[in-house]
Parts: C-alpha cells; structure tokens; sequence
C-alpha cells in the first residue's frame, strides 16, 4: 500500500508531465500561428515587433512616447531604439522632440504608416479567420 508521501509525489509527477505537455502544445500552436503571420507582414517588409508598434500608435490616435509604446508591447523589445529607427527609416513613424524638454521624444503615425495598418487590417483579420475557424 502507498503512503500518503509517495501517493503525494506520484500526484506532483503527473502534474509536472501535465504541464509540461501543456506548455509545449501551447508553444507549438503559438509557433504555427506566428509563422503564417510572419510570412504575411514579411510581404509589407515588416517584423512583427514593428507591426505592432504601428497598431498601438493606431489605437491611441494620438503621439506617445517610446517608453508608453515599449510598456503596450505584446513582446519585450530589448532594442526599442533600433526598432523605431527602422521605422523611422520606412517613414512609417515619426519622432517629435518634446518642446520643454528635448530629451523625451514622441512618436506617431506618418500617414503612409496610417495607410499601411489599414491596408493590413483585413487580409490580417482574413488570416486569423483562416487560422481559427475550426474553433466553436
């Protein structure tokens, strides 16, 4: 007969196999689900990162600051600097040095940034339809 110590440590091994198996079933449809995505903002020559920098500034209709867009991140952006450059660089944001202090900086939506997000808004949607139909 087991005692209750080993009954306890089967229980724990099971839930730890459990959780594991969860995470990776997780991790494997979060991957496949990100790849069909990729592939999409790659055609506009964009990372997901810098996709959704443009939804955010979209959502807000109004300049933020980088730290505000960095804190709305669905990801952690180690090099948030690099990222707005880039997009700088795509003349899809802009930045705005803060009139009483030069040092904050702000950044919004160019309008061919504006143009972009809406061009994506529906093959992204048709997408995530595609991807989750077959869920009740």
């Amino acid at each position: 007969m087991k005692t209750q110590n080993q009954s306890r440590k089967s229980h724990d091994k099971r839930l730890e196999k459990l959780a594991q198996q969860v995470y990776l079933s997780l991790f494997r449809t979060h991957e496949a689900l990100l790849f069909e995505f990729k592939v999409l903002l790659k055609g506009q020559g964009l990372s997901e990162p810098q996709y959704n920098v443009l939804r955010i500034l979209r959502a807000t209709g109004k300049p933020l600051q980088v730290y505000q867009v960095a804190e709305r991140m669905l990801t952690r952006e180690p090099d948030i600097t690099r990222l707005f450059d880039r997009l700088v660089q795509q003349e899809l944001v802009e930045r705005i040095r803060g009139e009483d202090d030069r040092r904050v900086v702000w950044v919004s939506l160019t309008p061919k940034g504006r143009e972009l997000v809406k061009e994506l808004d529906r093959p992204v949607m048709a997408l995530h339809r595609k991807q989750l139909a077959h869920l009740g």
